[in-house]
């Protein structure tokens, strides 16, 4: 299963999870979409968006299969410092 990430280029908001569960057509059809991109979308609240937050896009990404697996991805990408005991 894939997840639907928005990713802002400003630092005051990096990324945020916008929809979960899609199959890999699913996301990849999603994110083929224009209204994807503050490039190229041309809704009102996406140009909202781009005002106040800066430029962004939708990507996708493989979503953990347990949670395991997702604190290991999280440890990789360094969101969060490894537990010392």
């Amino acid at each position: 299963m894939y997840r639907i990430i928005r990713f802002y280029f400003s630092t005051i908001r990096s990324r945020r999870t916008i929809k979960c569960g899609l199959t890999l057509a699913e996301a990849r059809k999603h994110c083929s979409d224009p209204e994807t991109s503050s490039v190229t979308c041309t809704t009102e609240a996406g140009r909202e968006r781009t005002k106040v937050y800066g430029a962004w896009f939708e990507g996708f990404e493989a979503e953990a299969k347990t949670s395991e697996d997702f604190s290991t991805a999280i440890r990789k990408r360094g969101e969060f410092p490894t537990a010392r005991i």
